[in-house]
């Protein structure tokens, strides 16, 4: 094919400006794939390439309500996601110090924008002391939504595994790291 037929020589003769800008985004998608950040739609694609490893152990949080395990596959995956994401970020905020743990990415991706800018997008993504300490109770009405009956108790377990002979079995008794009474009303 003739150089002179290519998209960028084309684009470069018509419109110097969206050259640059195709170009500016050519080399960013580059960047973030080198990096290994993922920037919809695209994928780092070398995820497919590399050899699976199988972890030792694992963990899994169980929910358990009115004493019943939660069968998180009944569930819709943005239920089931929205359910395990923000509570490992509050368990984390918990139990690592009172900061939102998604504050050191929010600073290091907003570090070359001024200050004003860097704080007003961080009041929009991270959440705040009085957000986690709502928590708790935003939880509760979000399962009570989705169980769909009155919700007692609530209890969140860390359950470890163990890979034996190519099967996964559970190590131990699994241990509370979240317990919610509700009060009768």
């Amino acid at each position: 094919m003739h150089p002179e037929k290519w998209y960028l020589v084309r684009l470069f003769k018509n419109s110097k400006v969206l050259f640059l800008l195709v170009l500016l985004f050519i080399f960013f998608q580059a960047y973030f794939n080198h990096k290994r950040i993922h920037t919809f739609p695209w994928f780092v694609w070398d995820m497919y390439s590399r050899t699976e490893t199988v972890p030792e152990t694992i963990t899994q949080t169980a929910f358990y309500i009115n004493g019943e395990r939660l069968n998180m596959p009944e569930l819709s995956i943005w239920e089931e996601a929205t359910i395990l994401h923000t509570f490992q970020r509050y368990y984390h905020w918990k139990t690592e110090g009172k900061a939102d743990p998604l504050q050191p990415v929010v600073e290091s991706r907003t570090r070359f924008l001024p200050k004003k800018i860097r704080v007003w997008v961080a009041e929009r993504i991270l959440n705040t002391h009085d957000d986690m300490k709502g928590y708790p109770q935003w939880l509760y009405h979000y399962l009570t939504r989705i169980y769909h009956q009155p919700i007692r108790t609530l209890e969140i377990k860390r359950v470890p595994y163990s890979y034996i002979n190519k099967q996964l079995k559970a190590e131990n008794q699994p241990v509370t790291i979240f317990k919610m009474v509700q009060k009768k009303q």
